[in-house]
C-alpha cells in the first residue's frame, strides 16, 4: 500500500512537470523573432498566402487559445502540422522515434554493465590496478566532449582499421526492410532477418560508444564513492566482525545501499543522453529525433521544435519516474518520505 502511494505521487508530479514544460516550451517559441509562415512560404509569397498559412495554423489567435488548442491536440495524440515536411508531427516523430529509443537503450544498458561493476571494484579494492585504470576512463570519459570522441572512433574504426560502418542505422542494400516496432533489432529478430540484425548492430557499436562514455565515467565515478562510503560504516565493520566472507558482506550488505546514488545519477544521465544525442545522431547520419530536431530548429517549424521538446521531456520523465521506483524499492525510507 505504501509503495503504491509512493508510485502515484511520483506519478502525478510528473504529470505537472510535464504540463509546465508544456508551457515553457509554447512561450519561448511564440517570443523566438520571425514568422514561421513566412519562413515555411519563402520571401516570394504574397501577403495573402502568409496570412491563409498563418490562419491554417492557428497563429492568427490569441497565445492562450493556441495553447489551449496544443493540448487538447496533445491529449489526442496531435502535435500539429509541420512546416518542414507539411505532415502531421506526430507521425513524423514517431517515423524517426524507434531509432533514437534503440540507441538510447543500448547506450543505457551498456552504461550499467560497464560502469557498475567497475565501480564496484574499484571501490572495494581502493588503489588498486583496476580503481586507477577506472579513475583515468571515467575522467576521460566526462572531460572529453561526445562530438570529439565520436569522430575519434569514426577516424580510428571507420578509416584506420575499418571494421565498422561510420554513418546511417542500415546499410543502404537493406534499407527496405520494416518492422512492425521500428527497432531493427526487435523486428529483424522476429523476421528471423538475422541479416539484418547483424548490420543493424555493427551501426549501432559506434554510436552507442560515443554516447555512452560520459555515462560510464560519471556512474562509475559515483558507485566507487559510495563502495568506499559504505565500506566504512560500522554495520559492515560488525559484519566482518562476526566472521562473515568479504563476497557475503560486499553482495549481502554493501551492494543494496551504495546502488542508491548510481541509480539516482543513472536517472539524470539517461535524460541527458538525449541532449548528447543531438551532437552523436550528426555526426553518424543517425536517423532520430534529435537529429531531426536540429534539421526543425534550424528551420524554425514550431510545432516539430514543440514536439521534440514534449517527447524529450517524457522520456526524461519516464527515465527519472523508472528510477525512482527503483530506488524506493531499494530503500523502504524513501518511499515513506523519511518516516521512521
Amino acid at each position: 500500500m505504501e509503495f503504491g502511494r509512493f508510485f502515484v505521487r511520483r506519478l502525478f508530479w510528473s504529470i505537472f512537470v510535464l504540463i509546465g514544460l508544456s508551457i515553457v516550451i509554447f512561450v519561448i517559441a511564440r517570443v523566438v523573432p520571425g514568422d514561421p509562415a513566412r519562413i515555411a512560404l519563402g520571401p516570394v509569397a504574397t501577403a495573402e498566402q502568409v496570412a491563409d498559412l498563418r490562419a491554417e495554423m492557428g497563429l492568427d489567435k490569441p497565445p492562450v487559445t493556441q495553447y489551449l488548442t496544443y493540448i487538447a491536440g496533445l491529449t489526442r495524440g496531435d502535435m500539429g502540422m509541420s512546416l518542414l515536411s507539411r505532415r502531421s508531427v506526430s507521425r513524423d516523430i514517431f517515423e524517426v522515434l524507434p531509432a533514437t529509443v534503440e540507441l538510447v537503450l543500448f547506450t543505457m544498458l551498456l552504461t550499467v554493465v560497464v560502469a557498475l561493476p567497475i565501480g564496484v571494484v574499484s571501490g572495494r579494492f581502493k588503489d588498486g590496478v583496476v580503481d586507477n585504470l577506472g579513475r583515468m576512463y571515467a575522467l576521460i570519459g566526462v572531460v572529453m566532449p561526445s562530438f570529439l570522441i565520436a569522430l575519434l572512433l569514426q577516424l580510428v574504426a571507420g578509416y584506420w582499421v575499418q571494421v565498422l560502418p561510420v554513418n546511417g542505422r542500415i546499410d543502404a542494400t537493406l534499407a527496405e526492410f520494416q518492422g512492425a516496432t521500428g527497432l531493427l533489432l526487435v523486428d529483424s529478430i522476429v523476421a528471423g532477418r538475422f541479416d539484418i540484425f547483424s548490420d543493424a548492430l555493427r551501426h549501432l557499436i559506434l554510436p552507442v560508444l560515443a554516447l555512452s562514455a560520459a555515462s560510464i565515467g560519471q556512474i562509475t565515478r559515483i558507485t566507487r564513492s559510495s563502495v568506499i562510503d559504505v565500506s566504512r560504516k560500522d554495520y559492515i565493520e560488525a559484519a566482518r566482525a562476526f566472521g562473515l566472507s568479504e563476497a557475503r558482506v560486499l553482495f549481502k550488505y554493501m551492494l543494496r545501499p551504495a546502488s542508491i546514488p548510481a541509480l539516482t545519477i543513472l536517472g539524470l544521465e539517461a535524460a541527458s543522453l538525449i541532449a548528447n544525442a543531438f551532437v552523436v545522431e550528426m555526426v553518424f547520419s543517425w536517423p532520430g529525433v534529435a537529429s531531426y530536431g536540429v534539421r526543425t530548429i534550424l528551420q524554425k517549424d514550431f510545432n516539430a521544435v514543440m514536439g521534440v521538446v514534449i517527447i524529450s521531456g517524457l522520456f526524461f520523465l519516464v527515465a527519472n519516474l523508472v528510477i525512482d521506483i527503483l530506488v524506493g524499492f531499494i530503500d523502504p525510507r524513501i518511499r515513506m518520505g523519511g518516516r521512521r
